[in-house]
């Protein structure tokens, strides 16, 4: 699976990269001793995974993008009509995303204020794209002008449990490929409405 590097990422990545608890692969490990039996068995247990209490994401978004509008957010769980998305759209379907075979996907961090919230909060994101020719699809919006749509989910999280959010997002997102149906949002609540809670790694 590819990973995109985009501006407006970076302070996501260092999170990620600065915080050993997490990784693209979900485990959490340290390198191996070698010096004795004594220290290789206290390394065995040091790469085992490593949890902490996970709370759950707080938004699954759906971004698209239009040869008119650009980037933009097409749908939220739960609905937040009166926050600010456009940046988090920027950052789901980043530039050169069109480049990218099947799905890929983008770590990131940005500050929101999710209603009913009035002051921004530091939040943790994943989200997953991909692209579909139009011929493909079931359905296509007489505004579709373009060969492809292009579409990507994003799960956002006050913990920065990236590869959680990632590993919850990637199935969901290909079986809504897999459908042909990019509007089929029934295959997405299931990140928020039964996705809560669980391990971070």
């Amino acid at each position: 699976m590819a990973d995109v590097s985009a501006p407006g990422i970076g302070a996501g990545a260092a999170a990620e990269r600065a915080d050993p608890r997490f990784d693209d692969g979900l485990q959490c490990s340290t390198p191996r001793a070698e010096n004795s039996d004594e220290e290789d068995r206290a390394a065995t247990d040091s790469s085992k995974r490593v949890s902490l209490s996970y709370p759950g994401p707080a938004l699954v978004a759906v971004i698209a993008f239009h040869h008119e509008k650009g980037h933009h957010v097409e749908w939220t769980h739960p609905p937040v009509p009166n926050t600010d998305l456009e940046h988090l759209a920027m950052l789901c379907l980043p530039e050169g995303a069109h480049k990218v075979t099947g799905l890929g996907h983008v770590h990131f961090s940005i500050e929101l204020a999710i209603e009913p919230e009035t002051q921004k909060t530091l939040y943790f994101g994943a989200a997953v794209f991909g692209q579909m020719r139009k011929e493909d699809l079931k359905e296509v919006g007489e505004d579709v002008t373009r060969s492809h749509v292009q579409k990507a989910v994003a799960l956002l999280s006050r913990e920065p449990c990236f590869g959680w959010l990632q590993g919850a997002l990637t199935p969901r997102v290909a079986a809504l490929f897999a459908s042909r149906d990019l509007n089929n949002r029934s295959l997405l609540m299931p990140l928020l409405d039964g996705g809560s809670g669980g391990e971070c790694c």
